[in-house]
């Protein structure tokens, strides 16, 4: 039905996402603006994500340096200008100079790159239209949980708008105990910033003591939400990781301040030497002596390496895209190396709960009831119930007894599955407004908090039986509803325990009104201390007896125990043989605490003649709150207990699994308390126990204020002293309850267990840290502990980004898992190294409910936009794949690090090749085009064809992902100078021995060279040796690379043929090498001479076997190291373990 008033209220859906889109388009263009083009707000770029990739300006003014004075010197033996030698170094230097403006380019694209993402994104959502804007539906009423959604007045109608699309201009409708979800303003004058909230008056009838219900406030939005999701999104930055440091490391600092400047130097030095030299024919007496040094230093730039880099992260991204089902991953576009990070990542941080790890609602868990035995004793039976993910559809949990023989108890379950039917989830609305007055009401009482701990539980019903007919007679007339409360003061706190809070005591009744008969029925469903003492009575299966002392104190124990580690509701009956005034319909009754409900006999006739029902006088009018308790609340029969959990996802346990194998630690940041934390940790796998867990809330100081409204609450005194031993029982008073003469029956189900001497849960007793604020002091003084736990608990967004902050501080990678619809995640998103926003597991907000679920297309408008904040958006059936692509990234990483080691290696080489046969008084060894070919062809393909081995990794080999260090340690730094030295040398000895006797011992090669058959009179008759030399370099370059195809694999375990990219570079590389001799008009038979191939032969096993002998080495190296990283991984006990 329409109202009136709420039509003309509000903007429209068209209207209101128009300006939207128009302000955040404006956000950004005003972002891009001050930061990039007038530079206003003083950046401060790091320096090693600016150029750890990329030359600096100091390498390129070497670069040059080096072409100039090698074209300087590009002469033959007469000092005559090589015109193809300058061409090609000519080209080099433009080559250059374009280089350095394609990667200033691309530095200055990383920095516009969240910019264009941002507006076209927010562009792509304006242009497509959309007729009719469907909103969402199914809503939780608000708690202590995170608020996702915001009434608003759209269309003329009341809708959930997600908060991160509200606008100026908006009427929201502040529900009871809400906080702001922005600046605004009511109607009444009241300006409200984000988080504050509304004091509150609770009216009550002077005449009646009927409470009426807190109703909406209307307020005007005053601001955008979204300004500082796009602001924290456009203004976050990437952090640096250990790849970064050391490709900043070997290339600026290693290479450009020490090997660089020292082999220039050793070739100045040789080149003054041979210049003094006596020579009858030599190159050192033309001008290509100022070439040579620049000469030998070439192939240390590796000119293109910026290039092979982008190249290589440009590709892994896309492959990265690709393998999450990103649609169009052809564009897709990211400023990060998605590689790198994934097999770098330590930690996976999830930072939501429904939705993502669990379902929407809490499933039923446990059923408690009372029954008889064969010897007609009463006891208390507990059954315990499972849900499951239905495989074909997962938005489906399908509910089932564990006990198979469970029907033996359905007399004593009937009245518990009835009471559900007739107290269903049909009148959530009205329970919604209930619990919104209830937290009002909780703000005022200490150490209570409002729960939703009624759920969904239709498919109890169901399970035992009932169909739609089974409350056909109680349909007929609309059914009345009745909240009842108490302001009971919550437990006293318990050590070890930082913020747990009671729920306030409640009773959500409804009161149907029976076709066949007289009297109407009043279903009870609420925290089971108010409920007991309402309860005079219990069911057992057969009879109504009535509830001895052991019983309510069973029952109190049972759910004190229960509702602390999840939802506990008591379920009661009783008929009602009066009318109910139609003024209490969907009003609200406290009870006081020194009231004393009087202790009468049920209404219940011991015998069932239906003669008793018609004698009782159906006359009494039901109008006040005392009227109501006497008739309705006292006398009661308790049909038994319900307890509810969150059942966990099994993709999420599955994938929690799946990380913790491979060494990255999952860490659970919990919004709710300790006890319910841990209880759902461990459901997820998570180890939650001693020492496991920490809190993340301040310990609280209760005021002096506080203090005394406890005292009142506590001190009151009843009106009868025995009624306050019942009701009011302090904690000091909660003893051992001896269950034992109750728990009696059928050893196939397990019976409530006796409990502990304190009744309550055992805390957390490890010395840990609790607060935010001792963390760090923590681990500046004790140990390391906090950053091995899984579990944070009492987490508020502002806690986990500073604990965000602790962990990268000490090194590790951290992957952010969160619901694509909390926009209070932008910036954890944008704090963690990578991030992933998850679709919701959506469910019906009925679980018998056959409908299909209407999917929002608003919802989905709000995720794109928060979105924006994270480097992927995957639906949930995609978690799977984040372990997949953990180990996959670790494979392709690994011999991305072997393949750039292989890169520096083979630079180093050459020209140690060149710099040695300077030293040795040998002709030059290679000619000009040789350095270039081998610079700039071969070493580059080798490069890149053993990087792409399959992406998925043949092994088992749990690669673990190192702390991220600013510092290359001591062990790697020795091991890359004892690998080169004993892998690489030795070819350069080998070459320039060859090369010796080939100048020296081969006359035939000589003579054969020349055109004129004089060597004295044609110095260039060392062609053929170069070639050889030329070819056997290549040949050994290639063998050499085979080692770095699989780097922890020996050659018969995975032989390099099996990468298909690896085969095709060195066919390149061989077949280019060929080509140049077949160019330079050299008889290949020559190349291949007997000798010389015999020699080369001979020295590729040689290297094989030491490729072989140092890889096993390396791999016996790796193995302990990775045994001792998983060991301590393992080891999650500080200085406080016990063993």
């Amino acid at each position: 039905m329409s109202n009136p008033a709420i039509e003309q209220l509000g903007l429209s859906s068209e209207r209101a996402f128009e300006i939207l889109f128009n302000e955040a388009k404006s956000i950004i263009a005003e972002w891009y603006s001050l930061n990039v083009v007038n530079k206003l707000i003083p950046q401060t770029p790091n320096k090693i994500r600016t150029f750890s990739r990329f030359f600096c300006t100091r390498t390129f003014i070497y670069i040059v340096i080096t072409l100039i004075f090698l074209i300087i010197g590009s002469v033959d033996i007469n000092n005559h200008i090589v015109v193809p030698s300058v061409v090609i170094y000519f080209l080099l230097l433009i080559f250059t100079f374009v280089l350095y403006i394609w990667q200033n380019r691309v530095r200055a694209n990383i920095f516009q790159h969240k910019y264009r993402k941002a507006y076209e994104e927010i562009e792509k959502l304006q242009n497509h239209k959309i007729s009719d804007y469907v909103y969402q539906t199914n809503l939780e009423p608000v708690t202590d949980d995170v608020t996702i959604w915001q009434a608003c007045i759209r269309d003329g109608k009341i809708v959930e708008v997600p908060r991160i699309l509200l606008v100026q201009g908006d009427i929201i409708v502040f529900r009871p105990g809400q906080i702001s979800p922005c600046e605004c303003e009511t109607f009444d004058g009241r300006f409200l910033n984000k988080g504050d909230k509304i004091d509150w008056i609770i009216k009550k009838d002077e005449n009646t003591n009927i409470i009426e219900p807190l109703e909406p406030i209307h307020a005007r939005v005053v601001s955008f939400p979204i300004k500082y999701h796009l602001e924290t999104t456009l203004s976050s930055e990437d952090s640096c990781l250990q790849f970064d440091y050391q490709l900043q490391f070997i290339i600026h600092k290693v290479f450009e301040r020490y090997i660089i400047p020292i082999v220039f130097i050793f070739a100045i030095i040789g080149s003054i030497i041979r210049l003094y030299y006596p020579e009858k024919y030599s190159f050192y007496s033309t001008r290509f002596i100022f070439a040579i040094p620049c000469f030998t230093i070439l192939p240390l730039f590796t000119i293109q390496l910026p290039i092979l880099l982008h190249f290589v992260k440009f590709w892994n991204n896309r492959l990265i895209a690709k393998e999450l089902g990103i649609q169009n991953y052809s564009n897709f576009e990211s400023t990060k190396d998605l590689v790198s990070v994934f097999s770098s990542i330590t930690g996976a941080s999830i930072i939501d709960k429904k939705g993502v790890l669990s379902a929407e609602h809490p499933s039923i868990e446990k059923l408690v009831f009372a029954t008889k035995n064969t010897s007609d004793d009463c006891y208390f039976e507990v059954i315990n119930l499972s849900s499951e993910q239905n495989s074909q559809n997962p938005s489906i949990w399908n509910l089932s007894m564990d006990d198979l023989n469970w029907k033996r108890f359905t007399p004593s379950l009937l009245p518990l599955g009835h009471n559900i039917l007739l107290n269903s989830c049909k009148q959530n609305q009205y329970f919604h407004k209930l619990l919104d007055h209830l937290s009002v009401v909780a703000l005022n009482v200490p150490r209570t908090i409002a729960t939703a701990n009624r759920r969904c539980m239709c498919q109890l019903p169901i399970l035992m039986g009932f169909t739609d007919k089974s409350i056909e007679n109680f349909n007929k007339k609309p059914s009345k509803v009745i909240g009842i409360y108490k302001k009971q003061p919550g437990e006293a706190p318990l050590p070890g325990l930082t913020k747990h809070r009671t729920p306030l005591e409640m009773a959500f009744c409804t009161i149907h009104e029976d076709s066949n008969s007289l009297y109407s029925h009043f279903s009870c469903q609420g925290t089971a201390n108010i409920v007991v003492d309402a309860c005079t009575h219990i069911w057992n299966g057969k009879n109504v007896i009535p509830m001895s002392k052991r019983m309510i104190s069973a029952t109190r124990d049972f759910y004190q125990r229960h509702s602390m580690t999840g939802h506990c509701l008591a379920i009661s009956y009783r008929p009602v043989f009066s009318k109910i005034d139609p003024s209490v319909n969907g009003k609200f009754i406290e009870i006081p605490l020194n009231r004393e409900i009087n202790k009468i006999e049920p209404i219940i006739p011991k015998h069932h003649s239906t003669e008793f029902i018609n004698e009782i006088p159906i006359q009494k009018t039901i109008r006040t709150s005392d009227e109501l308790i006497e008739e309705c609340f006292t006398g009661n029969i308790l049909c038994g207990l319900v307890v509810l959990h969150y059942e966990a996802i099994q993709q999420a346990v599955t994938m929690i699994e799946k990380l913790d194998s491979l060494c990255v630690r999952p860490v659970y940041f919990s919004k709710e308390n300790e006890l319910r934390s841990r209880v759902f940790a461990e459901k997820l796998g998570i180890e939650a126990g001693w020492n496991c867990h920490i809190s993340l809330a301040d310990e609280e100081i209760q005021s002096k204020q506080l203090e005394i409204n406890y005292e009142q609450f506590a001190n009151q005194k009843p009106s009868q002293p025995k009624f306050w031993k019942r009701f009011a029982l302090s904690e000091s008073h909660l003893e051992s309850l001896d269950c034992e003469s109750l728990l009696r029956g059928s050893p196939s189900t397990r019976k409530m267990s006796v409990v502990s001497p304190k009744v309550g849960p055992i805390p957390n007793i490890a010395r840990l840290p609790t607060g935010i604020q001792n963390v760090r002091p923590h681990l500046d003084e004790v140990d390391n502990v906090p950053l091995l736990v899984g579990l944070f608990t009492d987490s508020t967004t502002p806690a986990v980004e500073e604990m965000f902050d602790i962990l990268q501080e000490n090194g590790e990678i951290i992957i952010a898992i969160g619901s694509s619809r909390n926009v209070n995640n932008t910036k954890l998103f944008t704090k963690s190294n990578i991030s992933i926003c998850v679709d919701d597991l959506e469910e019906k907000p009925c679980r018998i409910n056959e409908n299909e679920i209407i999917k929002s297309n608003v919802n989905e408008i709000s995720s794109q936009l928060l979105s924006l904040a994270t480097d992927f958006r995957l639906d949930h059936k995609q978690l799977l794949k984040i372990p997949w692509l953990i180990n996959c990234s670790r494979h392709r990483m690994l011999s991305f690090r072997h393949s750039f080691i292989f890169l520096l290696y083979s630079s180093l080489l050459l020209s140690i090749t060149i710099l040695i046969s300077m030293y040795l008084l040998l002709p030059i060894i290679f000619t000009h085009a040789q350095i270039i070919i081998s610079t700039l062809i071969h070493i580059p393909i080798l490069f890149i064809g053993t990087i792409f081995t399959k992406f998925e990794p043949k092994s088992n080999i749990i690669r673990i992902a190192p702390k991220n260090s600013e510092q290359m340690s001591k062990i790697e730094k020795t091991k890359l100078i004892t690998t080169f030295l004993m892998q690489f040398i030795p070819t350069t000895i080998y070459l320039n021995i060859l090369f010796m006797f080939l100048i020296n011992y081969s006359k035939d090669l000589c003579t054969e060279s020349c055109d004129n058959g004089n060597i004295e009179d044609e110095p260039t008759s060392y062609d053929i040796g170069r070639h050889i030399i030329g070819f056997h370099f290549t040949t050994c370059l290639c063998v050499l690379s085979s080692s770095f195809v699989y780097g922890l694999r020996t050659i018969w375990n995975s032989p390099p043929f099996e990468c298909l990219s690896w085969i095709i570079a060195v066919s390149i590389c061989m077949i280019s090498q060929i080509g140049y001799s077949f160019a330079r008009s050299i008889d290949i038979s020559k190349v291949f001479l007997w000798l010389p191939s015999t020699v080369l032969f001979l020295w590729i096993i040689a290297i094989v076997i030491i490729n072989e002998l140092i890889k096993i080495r390396r791999i016996r190296q790796f193995t302990q190291e990775q045994r001792r990283t998983k060991f301590d991984f393992d080891t999650k006990l500080g200085m406080n373990s016990p063993y």
